[in-house]
């Protein structure tokens, strides 16, 4: 044969004569129906091998039966050996890599969307578990507040007397018993003062208790309290006591 284009004629003619197609070649030896083609057409620019090449015509002339040695012999004079290399599939095989590849990405989608449902999860409960907390010392420190009010009265200097001055700092509903008999029930303004002297006993009950500021016996208390609470003030050994309920 004297080229490259002679061996294609010859591949071609033989296959023709066995009453073979493309197809037919491609299902017997898995070789790209480009790459068949390209070996019949003596395009052996389409190859970025002449390994891939040869090792393709070897299987190639192996199903069409023809000299192997010969040709092979030919295909050495006319194509140079090259190094690059370059990968034919066939159309089941390219399948299933895009499907692996389908696949991977699938997972690799979930596997991140996992991830991030977990974040989003975790520091869901730290910021319930963080605002439970904060709640949790805001009571606390509520509390404590309360209780040094309570404390605070221990101090007020002994006496036989109890005077008594609301300071409203927003508008409260309040009733007020002093001995046991009432001497005020109604609304306060923000800015009302409201003042009973020589008591042995007040009975409170403010509708909202953070809105008022106490003084006893001229000892500023401030807000001993929130909420709606019944407040009682008496004397008990020579000193004031407090209980809020």
């Amino acid at each position: 044969m004297k080229s490259i284009k002679d061996i294609g004629t010859a591949l071609r003619q033989a296959r023709k004569k066995n009453g073979m197609s493309i197809d037919d070649v491609h299902k017997k030896t898995h070789i790209h129906p480009d790459a068949i083609k390209a070996l019949e057409e003596g395009n052996i620019a389409h190859f970025s091998s002449t390994r891939y090449a040869k090792g393709f015509l070897k299987q190639y002339l192996n199903v069409l039966g023809l000299d192997e040695e010969a040709i092979l012999s030919d295909f050495k004079k006319y194509v140079p050996e090259t190094d690059k290399q370059k990968l034919y599939l066939d159309s089941e095989l390219e399948t299933e890599i895009e499907y692996g590849l389908y696949v991977k990405i699938v997972v690799a989608v979930i596997a991140v969307t996992l991830i991030i449902f977990s974040v989003v999860f975790v520091f869901s409960k730290i910021s319930t578990g963080i605002r439970s907390v904060r709640a949790r010392s805001e009571a606390i420190r509520s509390e404590k507040a309360a209780n040094d009010k309570k404390a605070d009265l221990s101090v007020v200097k002994t006496a036989s007397k109890i005077s008594l001055r609301l300071n409203a700092k927003d508008k409260v509903w309040l009733s007020v018993k002093k001995d046991d008999r009432t001497v005020f029930e109604g609304m306060l303004k923000k800015g009302d003062v409201e003042q009973w002297d020589n008591g042995k006993s007040y009975d409170l009950r403010a509708g909202k208790l953070e809105a008022l500021n106490f003084t006893i016996n001229d000892k500023p208390m401030g807000k001993i309290g929130k909420g709606v609470k019944d407040v009682q003030l008496y004397i008990d050994k020579n000193l004031v006591k407090m209980k809020i309920e």
